[in-house]
């Protein structure tokens, strides 16, 4: 026979264990909307990243630049030596401001 407490300990664990599948969308949908809100930055900012950053691989996390290196494989690595992994940034490349695309 349960007593009531322990009735409301094992609810409470059966909640928690179905609220962890949740808790893992919820924050995969906030990375993605972070990483979606640094996308919109860089593309409402790029003239001034253009200008402060010419030819520079640049690495943003939440609006801001954390890193900026002109070598890939240098920023990279200073990512994860500083944060443990770089897979947390968008990393993009900033040409300077005589760049074209020809298509």
């Amino acid at each position: 026979m349960f007593h009531a407490h322990e009735k409301d300990n094992k609810r409470n664990h059966l909640i928690e264990k179905a609220l962890i599948p949740m808790n893992k969308d919820t924050n995969l949908l906030k990375e993605l909307t972070a990483g979606t809100k640094d996308v919109e930055w860089i593309s409402k900012n790029y003239p001034a990243l253009q200008k402060k950053y010419p030819k520079h691989f640049i690495a943003v996390k939440d609006q801001q630049v954390i890193i900026a290196h002109k070598n890939l494989v240098i920023l990279i690595n200073t990512l994860k030596k500083k944060f443990g992994s770089a897979s947390e940034f968008l990393i993009d490349f900033v040409p300077d401001e005589n760049y074209t695309l020809v298509v």
